[in-house]
């Protein structure tokens, strides 16, 4: 069991919790409100991601963002970020921002076994700030191929939950006495993010890991339902054996409904196999 999965005495991490999140350079205003400040957004998808994976960005911006995401003028995709660890860096991803416009970056460093959670604070207060007028909130880790067309069917079905937050929930033999859901993804409803704000600065037992912590211990504290949901759980890419030219696929009815209406797929780093997902959540019957 790795060493930092159990949570830190409150007293020993106060002063990380005492950091008061805020914003270098892009604050994301233009995410989710454009040329119209009253416009709704049924979903958010806010995509946690390293300030130097850059590749993985562009990635994600040519598959599933291009596809379908810049389709639907009701969805917005925000990439969140830590902070650029050198001033190259920091100009690299200010140049990428001035193309695309879908980038913010805390001041809290990437360093998941210690920041996890700090940085969720930190994405929450930009929520709460600069993106009021989002119904759902789905977060998301930047390895995730995202099944939009099915999300969206989910969102819809779900549209008027209030305080509950979804995804895959740990299967595994756990430390904890509480539920939680796993990293990859999952999704909110607008509603809990400043319960899970306001939950995250009590005092109990600093957990680094974001989504232990905030679906799992703070969600209780603050009696957020918590909705196991099988379509949220990341399947590996590489376990499917995709192989070939991806415009050469023999779909079954099986295969076809269950990539038609499973929601997340992980870890690919091969662009076919992106694409090979892409293209049969469209083109199955």
């Amino acid at each position: 069991m790795p060493r930092n999965i159990y949570p830190l005495p409150y007293e020993k991490t106060n002063r990380i919790l005492q950091l008061k999140p805020n914003f270098l350079m892009t604050d994301g205003a233009e995410v989710c409100h454009k040329s119209n400040t009253t416009e709704k957004i049924n979903l958010l998808i806010l995509v946690d991601s390293l300030a130097d994976n850059f590749q993985q960005r562009k990635r994600i911006r040519d598959t599933w963002c291009k596809y379908w995401v810049s389709r639907v003028t009701s969805v917005r995709v925000v990439f969140f970020l830590g902070k650029p660890q050198s001033t190259v860096m920091k100009n690299e991803v200010t140049a990428e921002n001035s193309i695309h416009n879908d980038i913010v970056w805390s001041n809290i460093k990437d360093l998941p076994a210690l920041y996890g959670s700090i940085k969720a604070l930190s994405w929450m207060q930009w929520l709460m700030t600069k993106c009021k007028n989002a119904n759902m909130v789905l977060k998301v880790d930047e390895n995730v191929i995202l099944n939009v067309p099915a999300m969206l069917k989910f969102v819809k079905t779900n549209h008027k939950a209030v305080n509950t937050i979804w995804g895959f929930e740990e299967q595994n033999e756990s430390p904890y006495s509480f539920k939680y859901l796993l990293k990859h993804g999952y999704l909110m409803s607008y509603d809990v993010i400043p319960k899970l704000f306001r939950g995250g600065f009590k005092r109990i037992d600093y957990i680094p890991q974001e989504n232990i912590y905030f679906t799992g211990k703070v969600a209780q504290l603050e009696k957020i339902n918590l909705i196991h949901t099988p379509e949220f759980k990341g399947i590996d890419v590489k376990t499917n054996n995709f192989n070939g030219d991806p415009s050469d696929i023999k779909f079954t009815t099986a295969n076809c409904h269950y990539y038609k209406n499973h929601i997340i797929f992980l870890h690919s780093k091969k662009e076919y196999e992106w694409l090979y997902l892409l293209l049969t959540f469209s083109s199955c019957p």
